[in-house]
């Protein structure tokens, strides 16, 4: 009987584990996202006078 406790102690922890390395890939993948963000918003900040070229679908 203490074999199979273990095996579930230890099965708990593996699927909060995964759980926890999720959240974390999330956190970080939100986090990459908003730093692309407010870094191409500054660089439209320093780059205003620049040309902003838009394509439609007609143009491919």
């Amino acid at each position: 009987m203490p074999d199979q406790l273990m095996i579930q102690e230890k099965t708990r922890i593996r699927i909060f584990d995964s759980k926890s390395l999720l959240r974390n890939n999330l956190v970080d993948l939100i986090a990459s996202l908003l730093s692309v963000l407010i870094l191409s918003e500054f660089c439209l900040g320093i780059f205003s006078g620049a040309i902003k070229v838009h394509f439609t679908p007609k143009e491919f």
